[in-house]
């Protein structure tokens, strides 16, 4: 077991309430601050992974302790201010006695059941058991969803799902996109060829990656000059390779890494199929200015129709307008308007609200500003 320890802000004067109990004046024998522990499955650079962080920093920067567990070192792709153990997640006594503890994977799920924490939530970023790579284990996945802990989901859509499969309670916390760091660059208005960039594993079915590169050489067929840029956290599948439509690829970028690909990008597509959790690169490329066109799927109903060029999952010919539309600069330049619009509300701080409104529906401890505080 390793231990990475950084400093934690100090008291501030908050105090803490759990349900209709609250601490004493911070200034006398006040209990400590809330201990939240998040169980990471990896450190990996997925998205998921980095709205994992911006929870756990979040919280750390409203009073709480929050200490991150994972079996992976801390990531050196995301500049990590928390206490981190490096430890195998089922390996008794290692995950640290707190007032909650979240799970944030399937494979999590249980460990944080185990913990022995007083408050325990599921942060479910999508439902691993309508993946088809993960066929083989939905035994698994749906011993690991009965146990009954709360989930604290990104997307309305997968409410419906969990209660009716597994009769749990949910909370909508929604998602969101540090516009602090995920920023625009210039608009290229004369944009020939058309950069575009695809974000996502080639190999993972519900990224529909394949069924949009035939789509792009379509577009190509059709006359459009396209220039096609790829970021993904796996290498340059071979398949992909004999496809002959990427142009340049990214591999593992970290999060600056990430804000440049964006940035060189005149749009993005995003074509995922209806299992997607949610897609977090749609609204990191809108932060960036970037002009988005997505799937029509349920996940991406939050966005408004000024902010996104949308179309059928699966459908490559159904590609081409998109890309037709996409080299209009009018329309770019009122895509990454309404885009950026769209990415200043989607953000943490909305997300943590719902977030402590969860953890004080289920009567665990949180930190409240006191009133001597703000006087």
């Amino acid at each position: 077991m390793k231990n990475w320890w950084r400093p934690e802000r100090k008291d501030n004067g908050e105090k803490i309430e759990s349900g209709s109990l609250t601490a004493s004046d911070p200034s006398s024998s006040a209990p400590p601050p809330p201990h939240v522990v998040y169980l990471t499955p990896t450190c990996r650079p997925y998205g998921g992974v980095r709205i994992t962080f911006q929870h756990a920093e979040g919280l750390r920067n409203r009073g709480y302790r929050v200490t991150m567990v994972g079996p992976d070192p801390a990531p050196d792709w995301y500049p990590c201010q928390l206490p981190y153990i490096q430890a195998p997640l089922d390996q008794p006594g290692v995950i640290p006695a707190a007032d909650i503890c979240i799970g944030t994977f399937w494979s999590t799920i249980a460990p944080a059941y185990q913990s022995g924490a007083r408050h325990v939530f599921h942060l479910c970023q999508g439902f691993e058991g309508v993946h088809r790579e993960y066929a083989p284990i939905l035994p698994r996945i749906d011993a690991a969803y009965q146990l009954p802990i709360p989930k604290l989901v990104i997307s309305a859509h997968l409410e419906p799902i969990l209660t009716q499969r597994y009769g749990c309670r949910c909370y909508l916390i929604g998602q969101a996109v540090d516009s602090t760091v995920f920023t625009p660059g210039e608009f290229r208005r004369v944009a020939t060829p058309l950069r575009v960039g695809v974000v996502g594993p080639f190999a993972v079915r519900s990224k529909g990656i394949p069924e949009l590169l035939h789509g792009f050489a379509l577009a190509r067929r059709a006359g459009h000059a396209l220039e096609v840029h790829r970021a993904s956290i796996d290498p340059l599948d071979g398949r992909e390779e004999q496809l002959g439509m990427t142009d340049r690829f990214f591999h593992n970028l970290d999060t600056a890494g990430m804000v440049a690909f964006y940035r060189h990008l005149d749009a993005l597509c995003f074509s995922s199929y209806d299992e997607e959790g949610f897609g977090l690169p749609t609204l990191e490329a809108m932060a960036c200015g970037v002009p988005v066109a997505l799937t029509q799927i349920r996940p991406f109903v939050v966005f408004p129709d000024a902010a996104v060029v949308r179309f059928p999952p699966g459908e490559p010919e159904a590609v081409v307008p998109v890309i037709a539309a996409l080299m209009d600069p009018t329309r770019r330049q009122s895509l990454r308007e309404a885009g950026l619009a769209c990415a200043r509300i989607h953000t943490i701080d909305a997300v943590l609200d719902r977030l402590e409104a969860a953890f004080r529906a289920e009567g665990a401890p949180i930190v409240v500003k006191s009133l001597t505080a703000v006087a």
